[in-house]
């Protein structure tokens, strides 16, 4: 993928209630790379004891991160769209060839997309997590959301007792669709009619419980 067939911006082809937040990008510069030097060319953060790779930030939109390996490798993250990402991969390729000017850009991968969107309504996720059983996982004193994984698109997705939902793992705007689509259609039965009793406690007010109950012991 090269930057003139870069994907609109964030939200485009999406439906209105869609937003992506990140979009994860692989690259490779095609040559090794001296983290030390571009760490102090490239004003990044380097500590071999920790990561042996250079962390590089771009202050200015697109705003994001970098790593740098040392066989050339690239990891971006934090962009908002594909297109940012790709942008933010060749500011990036620019501070490399400060040290290495023979740096190329070899290719660039779209690894993961998290998106998150809102249902309308509240969401019985007892009641849902007992239908997924198989394929979910809810604990509500551990996290106050319930962790989905849907088979096609093979996507991760977290749902909230407000509605709110956030996918991940996609690696395209049509699988993200795809699973907002699939989301819907298994939620739906398990959404708050108007007439139901106030949504479940959420995480915060389990744990706050838990903490009244303690000091009750006490």
């Amino acid at each position: 993928m090269h930057l003139e067939d870069a994907p609109a911006p964030p939200g485009a082809g999406l439906p209105p209630d869609l937003m992506i937040h990140n979009v994860v990008a692989t690259s490779n510069f095609g040559c090794r790379v001296d983290m030390e030097k571009v760490a102090w060319a490239c004003y990044g953060e380097y500590n071999p004891r920790t990561f042996r790779a250079v962390k590089l930030r771009l202050a200015d939109s697109p705003k994001s991160t970098a790593l740098v390996f040392a066989s050339g490798k690239v990891v971006c993250t934090g962009s908002p769209s594909e297109c940012a990402a790709l942008v933010s991969v060749n500011l990036y390729l620019r501070l490399v060839r400060k040290v290495h000017p023979e740096a190329r850009l070899c290719s660039v991968t779209i690894q993961n997309i998290v998106a998150s969107c809102t249902l309308g309504r509240p969401v019985h996720l007892d009641s849902l997590a007992r239908q997924l059983t198989l394929r979910s996982a809810f604990d509500p004193e551990l996290f106050p959301g319930l962790r989905l994984k849907l088979k096609f698109p093979k996507t991760k997705v977290l749902v909230f007792c407000g509605g709110k939902c956030v996918i991940a793992g996609c690696r395209d705007r049509q699988a993200v669709a795809q699973a907002l689509a699939a989301i819907r259609i298994i939620v739906t039965p398990h959404l708050w009619s108007e007439t139901d009793a106030r949504p479940e406690p959420t995480h915060t007010a389990l744990a706050a419980g838990r903490i009244a109950k303690r000091k009750g012991k006490m």
